[in-house]
């Protein structure tokens, strides 16, 4: 069976290479291979296609895809923390990334994510709120162990939380406006998520120290969440024509 998968990532190798950067989407087949092996699927197609992203919509457009064929009706909330923090390690560590900076990678992905969700809720029975929240929560604490694993500085690790912050609301918005899903309601989910997260990552030792410190300040990452949360939703807000004062108080609210 594996070498069936294998052989078909081979056939489907160059499917994605060849897309342009407002193209990225995955056949039919290549769901197939995300939907039965995850973040092996995934990190198959990335190593057998070469795949790169040259844009930060390019990123974000294949997070979307490859998290929305792995939910469907029956998945759990673990499911859901599980195939973020999985697919967070293997995208952010492969070598597929040219000229984008390192945050604007994780914005990308994480605004993949919270879209990703919100298309496949609209076709299942997924709650969107708790969903949004869990895998905002995953990725801010994947993204930040990925990150201080690479002896990563404390403003490091703040700029990347915000980051990540500001990409889940992002991605809620525009992806709520996209199915007609309440975006408030989303936007919260995701800053709460982000916020929780940020607390998390805050508690988590540094492997680098020889005190036993933690990576990052509790208060400087929750206000780095505070901070991405809110720019997310304002820029969004405003491409998407929405009322920016609603959105930035749901942020403000799933924050606190």
């Amino acid at each position: 069976m594996r070498f069936y998968y294998l052989t078909l990532t081979l056939l489907l190798a160059f499917k994605l290479s060849a897309q342009t950067s407002d193209a990225i989407e995955l056949s039919s087949e290549q769901k197939a291979l995300v939907q039965s092996q995850g973040a092996t699927g995934i990190s198959s197609i990335i190593q057998e296609s070469g795949i790169s992203f040259t844009s930060s919509r390019d990123l974000e457009d294949f997070i979307s895809e490859v998290i929305s064929a792995q939910l469907s009706g029956s998945s759990s909330i673990d499911d859901i923390a599980k195939l973020t923090t999985e697919t967070v390690i293997v995208v952010l560590n492969a070598d597929i990334f040219e000229n984008i900076d390192s945050n604007l990678a994780i914005e990308a992905f994480t605004s993949g994510i919270s879209k990703g969700i919100i298309i496949a809720a609209n076709d299942t029975n997924i709650d969107i709120a708790p969903a949004i929240e869990t895998s905002s929560f995953s990725a801010i604490v994947a993204a930040v162990e990925l990150i201080s694993a690479r002896n990563a500085t404390e403003i490091e690790i703040s700029e990347a939380i915000e980051a990540a912050s500001s990409g889940s609301t992002a991605g809620a918005i525009e992806a709520s406006v996209e199915t007609s899903v309440d975006a408030v309601v989303a936007v919260e989910a995701a800053a709460a998520g982000s916020a929780a997260g940020a607390m998390y990552a805050s508690s988590l030792p540094n492997k680098f120290a020889t005190s036993g410190e933690s990576i990052i300040n509790s208060t400087i990452a929750v206000e780095a969440s505070s901070s991405g949360s809110a720019e997310g939703a304002v820029e969004a807000s405003i491409l998407r024509s929405i009322d920016v004062a609603d959105s930035v108080e749901a942020a403000s609210s799933g924050s606190a």
